[in-house]
């Protein structure tokens, strides 16, 4: 019985993974499964995303391994809503769910922001001088975001020229991804908590993760859990 107890304790622990494993780990059940990233490859469909439950997507261990990726959480009801409504297809509709309808979501949703410090180019005018306080709250230096500390995450009051503005004009075709105003940054490279996320962002690091929720209230004014997470290259 003590062995049967050491192995559950074992299976528990997360599992890291690499994008070439042949399988990934279940999270309950510590069961194997097929990589899907390299089915993907072999279907040589680079477009389509690449869906995971939550949980499956962090006892692998694959915020690391998908530093490159874009990355978006909604809940399994929002992303069935992302499904095209329309037309006869085979495949499931969290399989053809539409990264276009994010902006259509009324529940709110979290993606990831993945930026190096190093890539920044300063402006040649600077209004303000980084890290200064202000009367909204905090600028980040380098990725030139406003930022206040609500407890639990960071909520982004302005958004000067710097890295998170070169990253929103990387995604004029896909506005959901764009950082904006009254979004809460929830974590930075793992870390939680806002006084942690702003150590983490004004850090040494130079690759900043950064996980950016929107919020409903901010979603309807554009236009349960989260479960599922989506992917795309």
């Amino acid at each position: 019985m003590a062995r049967n107890d050491e192995e559950d304790e074992e299976g528990r622990k997360p599992h890291k993974a690499n994008l070439d494993d042949e399988f990934l780990k279940n999270p309950y059940s510590g069961a194997s499964f097929r990589n899907p990233f390299l089915d993907r490859n072999r279907l040589g469909n680079r477009s389509a995303p690449i869906i995971l439950q939550a949980a499956e997507y962090s006892y692998n261990s694959l915020d690391e391994t998908l530093a490159e990726w874009k990355c978006v959480s909604v809940s399994e009801a929002s992303l069935k809503q992302m499904a095209p409504q329309s037309g006869i297809s085979r495949r499931s509709p969290l399989q053809r769910a539409a990264l276009q309808r994010l902006n259509d979501l009324q529940t709110g949703f979290e993606f990831i922001v993945a930026l190096r410090k190093s890539s920044f180019v300063a402006p040649r005018v600077q209004r303000r001088r980084p890290e200064q306080k202000t009367i909204s709250g905090q600028i980040v230096d380098k990725l030139c975001i406003e930022v206040t500390d609500t407890g639990a995450s960071l909520r982004v009051e302005a958004i000067n020229e710097g890295l998170v503005a070169v990253w929103n004009r990387n995604f004029e075709r896909t506005l959901a991804l764009q950082v904006r105003p009254g979004d809460h940054i929830t974590k930075a490279n793992g870390k939680v908590g806002g006084l942690a996320i702003l150590e983490e962002m004004t850090g040494p690091s130079d690759q900043i993760r950064l996980s950016v929720r929107r919020s409903p209230q901010l979603q309807s004014s554009r236009a349960g859990s989260r479960v599922p997470t989506e992917m795309a290259p």
